[in-house]
């Protein structure tokens, strides 16, 4: 649901991305689709979005900005130039890393985000205004502690839309056919609303254009210990333990198979996180 949920949020920015629309339009936009999806999934309760976005819910599960331009530096400037729209002081809306109008030829991430961050349920569920869309039980029974999904593109503005310039799988399907080895990019562009430009179609077959893979981030946060470090992120990170997820089974695990990544496990207890002393697998 959550992969879903911001893959929708990429598919919706870019249906509208184009220039003449403003940068926190777009990050609505992403909001609008990650609740939406919470929603259907029964992670949120109401009959209305828009209310869910006057009440900043939008900030609690995307903490972070849309995207930023790319230029000579993977994180541009030119955000708020001079003569430009200024930051917003709304929740969310306040980490933009820009607030410019979009013009043809610019390039610029779209890289949406759902984080299930303690310190922000706990506040959103503190305020009225917030906790009222929350289904508090399956929240605090199978939401926290998860981590989070994150997904980024290389946007270009064109006269009359965008281009997405990453290569990488997006579909399920796709993520799942090149973890079992099959090649990429593949034969058949199944998700074209990704507006991905590395394939044609030429006498009904689809044509590599091939630009460059893309690539691979994994993003976690780490503390700095006395004697070593911790890792607070508690997401997949060994190929089975994403392929068991993806399959529908639980998380966190019942057996940590990579204690590599010291990852911090956690589990619920009497309303509380607590930290989870997982049985370790030998490497």
């Amino acid at each position: 649901m959550i992969y879903e949920a911001v893959l929708s949020a990429q598919i919706n920015v870019l249906k509208v991305m184009k220039p003449g629309v403003t940068w926190p339009e777009m990050h609505r936009t992403a909001e609008r689709a990650i609740l939406q999806k919470l929603v259907e999934g029964g992670l949120l309760i109401g009959d209305s979005i828009e209310d869910m976005i006057d009440a900043d819910l939008g900030a609690i599960f995307m903490p972070h900005g849309l995207g930023h331009l790319i230029g000579l530096d993977a994180h541009d400037v030119g955000g708020y130039a001079q003569n430009t729209p200024s930051r917003s002081e709304r929740p969310g809306l306040n980490k933009l890393r820009t607030a410019r109008v979009l013009e043809e030829g610019m390039v610029l991430t779209v890289e949406p985000g759902c984080y299930f961050i303690d310190a922000l349920l706990d506040i959103a569920l503190a305020n009225p205004k917030q906790r009222v869309f929350f289904n508090v039980e399956r929240l605090n029974n199978e939401f926290r502690g998860f981590g989070g999904v994150r997904l980024e593109d290389g946007i270009l503005v064109t006269k009359d839309g965008c281009e997405n310039l990453t290569n990488c799988p997006r579909a399920v399907k796709e993520v799942l056919d090149v973890m079992g080895g099959k090649s990429w990019p593949p034969e058949m562009d199944i998700m074209p609303k990704m507006k991905r430009t590395w394939v044609k179609r030429e006498g009904g077959k689809m044509v590599k254009l091939f630009r460059g893979f893309g690539g691979v981030r994994l993003e976690d946060g780490i503390l700095v210990t006395k004697d070593g470090c911790e890792n607070l992120t508690n997401c997949p990170r060994a190929v089975e333990e994403i392929l068991d997820v993806m399959e529908g089974k639980s998380w966190p695990p019942e057996m940590d198979i990579m204690p590599k990544m010291k990852r911090t496990w956690v589990k619920r207890e009497g309303g509380k996180m607590v930290k989870l002393a997982m049985p370790l697998i030998e490497q």
